[in-house]
Formats: structure tokens, C-alpha cells, sequence
């Protein structure tokens, strides 16, 4: 992930302000501000998260409240170690994914809202609820919903108003 770092849109926003550099694996969940140097792991990861919590596909809507149980506790973990005031960057291409599909245009560098991202995780609820995912347009894998629900649950409790992507 220190290549992000080096990123020319990186280091104009360390310039000004600090920023959290976050990487959602298979097994967990890693946020590391800079340029404090302060990593911190969630033990929540988009497959380890799949796989405790998620035994349908869609998932139902318990086995979905489970996964935000975990997420959350997880969060809560950390929550007062993370620097103020600082902002949030990623080049995961499964969060690209989620730009796009939260109607962020495709560019170099793209910036997901908290309220694009959370109508896409409703449209996602909805298909949890029993409508067909053709209808919303989102993937029915696994790594998509749990990556979808890290990222939302981050989001809101860590309080980032948006990520910026870099691509």
C-alpha cells in the first residue's frame, strides 16, 4: 500500500491534512493513517466476513444484521485510536466497483459519498428482501455484499463523509 502513498493526489492531500489509507482484504480489514504511521487491523475481512456470517446468496436479512454485528464490534475496537480529522483514500478495486455502481463517473481519482454509498447499500437491502438483483444492477457474490457492508459501517461510525479513490 506504500506506493498509494506516493501517489501525487496522496501526497497533495498529506500536504494539507492527514489521511487514512484503507485496504479491505480477504481475511481483514486495514486502516493505516498517515502520517502518523498508526495501522490498525479489523479482524473483518470480505471473505472471513462471508464465511461466519453469510450461508445464502443473497444473504438474508439475518444473516446481514449478523454481519453489520461483527463489523461493528470490530469498529468499536478502534474506533478512538484513528486520528482526527482526516480523510479517507483507497485504490481497492472492489471500492472502484462500488463508485461505479453508486453512480460515481470513472476517473483517476473519484470521490464516494456517504449518502451515494448508502443508496447503494438500500438498493442492495432491497435485493436481501427479496427483489431480484437484475432489477438493482449490483454483483450477488459475496465479497461485493461484505465489502459493500465494511465499507458502509466504516464509513458511519468512523464518521468519513466520503473516500476518494485512486485509481
Amino acid at each position: 500500500m506504500n506506493t498509494l502513498i506516493d501517489h501525487p493526489t496522496v501526497k497533495m492531500h498529506l500536504a494539507s491534512y492527514p489521511v487514512t489509507l484503507l485496504t479491505i482484504d480477504k481475511r481483514q480489514t486495514i486502516l493505516t493513517s498517515e502520517p502518523e504511521g498508526l495501522t490498525l487491523i479489523l479482524k473483518a475481512g470480505y471473505e472471513l466476513t462471508a464465511e461466519t456470517c453469510f450461508k445464502h446468496n443473497p444473504p438474508t436479512p439475518y444473516e446481514i444484521e449478523h454481519a453489520i454485528t461483527l463489523v461493528e464490534d470490530e469498529i468499536m475496537l478502534i474506533a478512538k485510536q484513528l486520528p482526527a480529522s482526516t480523510q479517507l483514500i483507497t485504490s481497492d478495486k472492489i471500492i472502484h466497483d462500488i463508485a461505479l455502481l453508486s453512480d460515481v463517473h470513472q476517473s483517476e481519482v473519484m470521490v464516494l459519498s456517504i449518502e451515494a454509498l448508502e443508496r447503494t447499500f438500500n438498493r442492495f437491502a432491497d435485493i436481501v428482501s427479496g427483489r431480484p438483483a437484475t432489477q438493482e444492477n449490483l454483483p450477488a457474490e459475496h465479497e461485493f455484499a461484505t465489502s459493500l457492508l465494511i465499507l458502509r459501517e466504516l464509513m458511519h461510525h468512523l464518521r468519513f463523509e466520503q473516500i476518494t479513490i485512486i485509481n
